[in-house]
Formats: structure tokens, C-alpha cells, sequence
């Protein structure tokens, strides 16, 4: 009874439709029913990308996100607590240059990433086992510490930038996720539409991805150049955040002694 009630309701909604729209009644009576006759087909796509994707290249493409989120969350305070009025003021009295002490804070931050890049390392290992120790695996670590860099050099200059940890936390949240989702990151390259992508391309992320991609399919669709390409876009990025984080820091130093 039911489906017969939901039969003619379309029929009739069907029909009101073709009368509003200006046609008479005999002409709303044949297009109504050419119009529910017909019918469509649908094919299901039987591959999975996410299921021919190798244990490896997932726990890789994660590892941006993971980068991201700790080392602007967690490394992004500590700058913070250094940029106070008080301890700045300190350093300033001692004997210490400035870009002395920007050096020495900045190798601190690196070996930090370090410590990061190790536990991840360790992780992966005992994750992905033998896949680890092949030429993949060595391509697949490397993007992953250069992406540290990145996400260091974005850190110190987010820290230039910001005055408190709730501030911190908010671009945190927005820099981790939005270029995450944005990048192929959370959501595959080929599913994002052609005005995302080339928003993409300026961020960092979207090489990284890009590079775990192409890693992925070494030997077969890819080579070493296209791989070496994304390392280069990657370094770009970590460069030009170091160069504007000084020029801030810099600003800054002139404007607290002025």
C-alpha cells in the first residue's frame, strides 16, 4: 500500500511540476509518464585506491599532520613563554648577539624535530617491518624529515607572530587541519576539485603528499627527478619561512630596544 501511495504522489508532484511550468494538461499527463519511465544505470567501481595503498605509505602521509599539530602546539608554546617581555629583556642585557641567540633557539627546535623524527622512525618500524628497509622506505623517511623542517621553520615563525597560548592553539588547529584536508592529505588528491588544487600548490603539505605519492609508485609511474622535485618544492617552503621569521624576529628586537 505504501509504495502504491508513493507512486502516485510522485506521478502527481511529477505532473504538478510540468502544469506549473506552463504545459497543458494533456501534454503534462505524456511527459509525466516519459518521465517516470525512465531509468538509469549504475556501476559500482570494484578497486579500492585505499586498499591498494601500502601500510607504509599511509603511516607517512599521517605523519604531516602529526608534525603539525606537535610542533606548532607543543614547541610554538615554549617559543612563546621565550618571546615574554621579561626573558627577552634578559637576553638583551647579556652578552649574547641577536642572531646568536635566534641561532642557538632555533637548534633547540631542531633537535626537538629530531627527537620527533626518531619516535617516528621507531614507530614505523615496528609498524611496517621489512618495507622499512628498502629503497621506498629510505625515500619515504626522507620526505618525512624534510617535512619536519617545514613544519619547525612554520613553527618558529607562527611563534613570531602570535602573543598567547590560546591564539597558538587556534592557528594550530587551523594550519594542522585546513591544510591537511586541502593537500590530499585527509582526502585524496584525485577526489579534490581543480580550484582546490591550485590553491594547494602554495602550501607545503600538498608537495608532501604529492612526494609520498609519487614514492609510492616508484619504478613504476614515477621516477627519482619527480620525487627529488617534491623535496625541492618542500626545502622552498622551510627556506622562505626561516628568511621571514629572522626579518620578524628582527623587527621585533628593534622595536623592544627602541
Amino acid at each position: 500500500i505504501n509504495t502504491c501511495k508513493n507512486q502516485v504522489n510522485q506521478y502527481i508532484k511529477i505532473m504538478k511540476g510540468y502544469l506549473v511550468s506552463g504545459k497543458s494538461l494533456q501534454d503534462a499527463c505524456k511527459l509525466t509518464k516519459d518521465t517516470l519511465s525512465m531509468s538509469g544505470t549504475i556501476i559500482l567501481l570494484e578497486t579500492d585506491q585505499s586498499a591498494k595503498d601500502s601500510k607504509t605509505y599511509s603511516f607517512f602521509l599521517l605523519c604531516c599532520y602529526c608534525f603539525l599539530g606537535m610542533s606548532i602546539s607543543g614547541i610554538g608554546l615554549i617559543l612563546i613563554i621565550i618571546r615574554k617581555k621579561d626573558v627577552q629583556k634578559r637576553i638583551q642585557c647579556s652578552s649574547y648577539k641577536f642572531y646568536q641567540s635566534n641561532k642557538e633557539i632555533f637548534l633547540g627546535v631542531l633537535t626537538a624535530g629530531c627527537i620527533f623524527s626518531i619516535f617516528f622512525i621507531v614507530l614505523a618500524i615496528i609498524l611496517c617491518g621489512k618495507e622499512l628497509f628498502t629503497m621506498k622506505g629510505g625515500l619515504f623517511i626522507i620526505n618525512m624529515l624534510i617535512i619536519m623542517i617545514v613544519s619547525l621553520t612554520l613553527t618558529f615563525l607562527i611563534s613570531k607572530l602570535t602573543n598567547n597560548s590560546k591564539s597558538l592553539e587556534m592557528v594550530s588547529q587551523i594550519v594542522s587541519l585546513g591544510s591537511c584536508f586541502l593537500t590530499g592529505i585527509f582526502v585524496p588528491l584525485e577526489y579534490l576539485g581543480k580550484d582546490v588544487l591550485k590553491i594547494a600548490r602554495f602550501l607545503p603539505t600538498y608537495w608532501y603528499c604529492l612526494g609520498c605519492e609519487k614514492i609510492e609508485n616508484y619504478g613504476s609511474s614515477a621516477n627519482l627527478s619527480q620525487i627529488l622535485s617534491c623535496y625541492g618544492m618542500e626545502l622552498l617552503f622551510a627556506v622562505a619561512f626561516l628568511a621571514v621569521s629572522m626579518a620578524v624576529a628582527r623587527v621585533q628586537y628593534q622595536k623592544n630596544i627602541g
